[in-house]
């Protein structure tokens, strides 16, 4: 079992996000009530992401629009391809698609 920090009881992480372009190490909140990783738009804009695909997401404000792109998360040890979205929040999130998949 791994421990992690806690800010206002949520859990954090360090993971790096990466593409061809760049790469970011930063925190993310481990969020099991989120399905894939969302990111602000400064580390969207850092790693050169594309603006040209969108899909429809749920947010606990409801559904909204977001943009979408791929990169390589390594998070405790697993190096994988996932899934971004562009998030309006400040946070970056880490869902479920990756969290499932790490020994925690």
């Amino acid at each position: 079992m791994k421990i992690f920090d806690y800010i206002d009881e949520d859990p954090l992480v360090q993971i790096t996000i990466s593409n061809p372009r760049n790469e970011k190490r930063t925190l993310a909140y481990a969020d099991t009530g989120s399905t894939v990783l969302a990111i602000p738009k400064d580390i969207w804009d850092y790693l050169g992401l594309e603006y040209t695909e969108s899909t429809m997401v749920g947010t606990v404000h409801g559904l909204d629009w977001a943009w979408m792109d791929w990169v390589d998360v390594e998070f405790i040890d697993n190096f994988e391809l996932v899934p971004v979205i562009l998030s309006k929040d400040p946070e970056v999130i880490l869902g479920r698609f990756i969290l499932d998949r790490g020994d925690i």
